[in-house]
């Protein structure tokens, strides 16, 4: 089962909390059923069916959307969360990340620009060479970049990158058992 990040002050957001009750439950019935990349196959009639209400797609992006973009259609069948993937997974794009990667063949495969999503920062170009990318120490051995800090739930590199943290790191953090050193970049758990 997937495990997201939600946003709690969205209960203090005007647009939120003057749609009607039907609606809020549909962001996050989105939420919940999008795939990791923030695309989610419209299918209001499932929705609808299981809590015997009547949505239009019309309706749906009219509250979705007041006063800002939050669901950009890409199609009548599919639908993108504009701000999903800087919430789920940081600012940063790095295609030598595997789930970057592969969130980076379905925005290709939509003609999604990764240009495009608001609050990108960073583009990480895929490595050539991997031999470029790793560090010798003294004696010829690979070092492992280490996190200097932790930033609510993403360890923080000294290149600046960010890296957000496994459910068990998260677990260890909350136990106030995980330290930045402990949290070796590449490696989520």
């Amino acid at each position: 089962m997937a495990k997201r990040f939600t946003a709690t002050e969205i209960w203090k957001e005007d647009w939120f909390l003057d749609m009607p009750i039907e609606y809020k439950l549909f962001w996050y019935y989105i939420l919940s059923n999008c795939d990791h990349a923030g695309l989610f196959k419209v299918n209001l009639r499932s929705f609808c069916g299981l809590m015997e209400v009547k949505l239009t797609p019309s309706k749906v992006l009219e509250y979705f959307n007041f006063g800002k973009q939050r669901i950009r259609v890409i199609s009548d069948s599919l639908w993108l969360i504009e701000d999903f993937f800087v919430y789920q997974y940081g600012p940063t794009f790095n295609w030598n990340n595997r789930v970057h990667e592969s969130i980076g063949e379905l925005y290709q495969r939509h003609n999604i620009e990764l240009k495009s999503i608001r609050g990108l920062i960073d583009l990480k170009d895929r490595v050539k060479d991997k031999d470029k990318d790793i560090k010798k120490g003294g004696t010829g051995e690979n070092k492992k970049e280490r996190a200097v800090s932790i930033e609510e739930n993403f360890a923080v590199f000294s290149d600046g990158s960010r890296q957000i943290l496994g459910t068990s790191q998260l677990f260890r953090l909350s136990q106030q058992d995980l330290k930045p050193k402990d949290v070796i970049k590449g490696q989520i758990f």
